[in-house]
């Protein structure tokens, strides 16, 4: 089954400019430090991490909720790094704002599963980006 970890940023990202702001420079800051990786893949709607559970960014910081994945089994540890590096970012920009989780150490995210599906429903197409 293994166990997950990430991030969330609580409280939500809102449509004031300095969230706004924010988020567009942590965005830059993300394509800057995994320009060239193939495993992080720009989409029109997010950027894909194409490790673990495959963690998403939306383009649009008022839909974020959280950056997580699996980071234990053979499939999943993979994705450990990405967690940890996007997490630094974040914190970087959003201060205490980012809350790390980690549910080997039974902490978990501070939204509920239900909500942070329908929040990357809204992230937009998954088509490749121009």
């Amino acid at each position: 089954m293994g166990y997950a970890a990430g991030f969330d940023i609580v409280p939500r990202l809102t449509d004031i400019e300095e969230d706004k702001a924010a988020w567009e420079k942590f965005l830059a800051k993300i394509q800057e430090e995994f320009a060239g990786d193939a495993q992080v893949v720009s989409k029109v709607g997010y950027y894909k991490f194409v490790v673990g559970e495959c963690p998403r960014l939306p383009r649009d910081g008022t839909k974020f909720m959280r950056f997580s994945s699996k980071i234990s089994g053979s499939l999943t540890t993979v994705a450990e790094p990405y967690i940890r590096q996007v997490t630094e970012i974040a914190r970087k920009i959003f201060k205490d704002r980012v809350k790390f989780w980690n549910e080997l150490c039974d902490v978990d995210s501070e939204y509920k599963i239900s909500d942070i599906i329908d929040s990357q429903q809204e992230y937009g197409s998954g088509e490749e980006a121009p």
